[in-house]
């Protein structure tokens, strides 16, 4: 599996997958870096890294996995390139805002390694 970062002719309907609202998926790809997984040629997955100021924690603003691709570990490795990326740019924390506690996403964010903050409700956080 291949992940590169996009700058344009982003994976639009792969994103619409885990959000429905455009706009709201215009603004986080005008806040983070989009990076695309692809598998012999077909997009895998992606995912939206922000990396704020510095002493903030990096945040995966969004993460998705196409269909086709999903039970092969695709996340997981979605998951692995953010954190080395966000790692590589001076990020000692990687963060994560899942709906639920209850939602795919936070269950692997549990099995990743993340844990839950205290203080904001299904907010997942990993130590780089």
């Amino acid at each position: 599996m291949e992940f590169s970062e996009v700058y344009q002719n982003y994976p639009v309907g792969l994103l619409l997958q885990a959000e429905s609202d455009i706009k709201k998926i215009e603004k986080m790809l005008n806040k983070g870096r989009c990076v695309v997984a692809v598998e012999n040629g077909a997009t895998a997955g992606c995912y939206v890294l922000h990396e704020p100021k510095r002493g903030a924690a990096a945040e995966m603003m969004i993460v998705v996995v196409d269909e086709a691709f999903r039970g092969k570990g695709v996340a997981r490795a979605l998951f692995a390139d953010a954190e080395n990326r966000a790692k590589q740019d001076g990020f000692s924390v990687l963060q994560k805002q899942t709906p639920s506690a209850e939602c795919p996403v936070a269950k692997l964010c549990a099995s990743a390694g993340y844990a839950e903050d205290g203080e904001t409700p299904n907010l997942w956080k990993k130590t780089l």
